[in-house]
């Protein structure tokens, strides 16, 4: 490789590594996450999957280029609209692309690091369907939003209802489970790690409370 390049494993928020063959973490497999990194960069060569010995045990890594930029501010709506659009333009979608330092600036090109939640966009949805790893993410996402609204409606903060409300109309439009506008505004504030694994399974029970 004639550029920089980072080594990257798969860990929770807590450094454990987390099993990318499972149902909860399958959307982290190195090789899914490069290949969706390498449509959202616009370049077929950013990242790679490969195998390391790492402590006597071969891993299934991410090699990534490394880019030395700026965390690109996404607070600033311009900002947030034109990585969107730049997104949609290579016909994916970043769930998490409100978190500080998924995407990267350097001499003004947008660089996105982070591919664990990137996924088909609505458009590219239409000529072929989404894979496991895809709908088995996007599953916990709508778990996680349904559960904060379910706190919202019992707290009375209509506030957050309308904000979950809308984020699942926003996802339920991606998924194509219903045609809809999407909401303006910011979407997708995820839950933790180690939350967003289980938010699925703990679904019914918060819900019955």
């Amino acid at each position: 490789l004639h550029d920089d390049f980072v080594v990257k494993i798969p860990i929770n928020e807590r450094g454990i590594k987390v099993d990318v063959n499972s149902q909860e973490h399958r959307n982290c497999h190195p090789e899914r996450v490069s290949k969706y990194l390498n449509m959202a960069n616009g370049d077929k060569n950013f990242s790679r999957s490969a195998i390391m010995n790492i402590n006597g045990k071969d891993v299934t890594v991410l090699v990534s280029k490394y880019i030395q930029g700026q965390e690109f501010d996404v607070e600033d709506e311009d900002n947030y609209r034109m990585a969107e659009a730049l997104l949609k333009s290579r016909g994916v979608y970043m769930h998490d692309i409100n978190i500080l330092g998924n995407i990267l600036v350097k001499e003004g090109v947008l660089f996105f690091v982070d591919g664990d939640q990137i996924v088909l966009s609505q458009e590219s949805r239409q000529q072929r369907s989404v894979s496991l790893a895809t709908r088995q993410l996007e599953e916990q996402i709508k778990a996680h939003h349904m559960i904060k609204l379910k706190r919202a409606e019992t707290e009375g903060n209509t506030e957050d209802v309308e904000y979950y409300k809308s984020l699942i109309t926003d996802l339920d439009a991606l998924i194509g489970e219903e045609e809809q506008t999407p909401a303006p505004g910011r979407r997708f504030k995820l839950a933790a790690p180690e939350e967003g694994t289980l938010v699925a399974k703990v679904l019914k029970d918060e819900l019955k409370k």
